[in-house]
């Protein structure tokens, strides 16, 4: 007898392990201090070289952002705040494909516009050290 199977509602469930991470991860950064030396999420690049990686400084520009500090989350990281847009249409896309119906969303998991938003993201980590 042959056995056969149908999809289950339970196929999603990756979906809301990543929204879970992302509440916890989000109140950890409201409720916590990214700046003090006792984080413990710190920036290996940062910690061996001394050197800013395109994302450094960007737990504490949510941080100050989610407590309405604007210009200083402007101040931590302003390539994040550039290309945070991008990031959220393409996560977006990524875990919810209905949503590529929507041209916006759909430009951003094309090949070329991944490539210039890293490139992008590299030559800013380039420059922050260099000024």
């Amino acid at each position: 007898m042959e056995k056969t199977t149908t999809p289950s509602n339970g196929a999603n469930h990756g979906i809301f392990v990543v929204i879970g991470v992302a509440v916890v991860g989000l109140a950890a950064l409201y409720f916590g201090t990214p700046a003090s030396e006792t984080w413990p999420l710190q920036c290996p690049l940062f910690a061996l070289t001394g050197w800013q990686c395109p994302l450094c400084g960007s737990q504490r520009a949510i941080h100050a952002l989610m407590h309405g500090h604007i210009g200083q989350a402007w101040h931590y990281n302003p390539g994040l705040w550039v290309a945070a847009p991008f990031l959220a249409l393409w996560t977006l896309g990524a875990m919810m494909p209905q949503w590529n119906r929507f041209r916006i969303v759909a430009w951003t998991s094309k090949g070329w516009a991944l490539a210039t938003m890293a490139g992008m993201m590299m030559v800013w980590g380039v420059v922050r050290n260099l000024f």
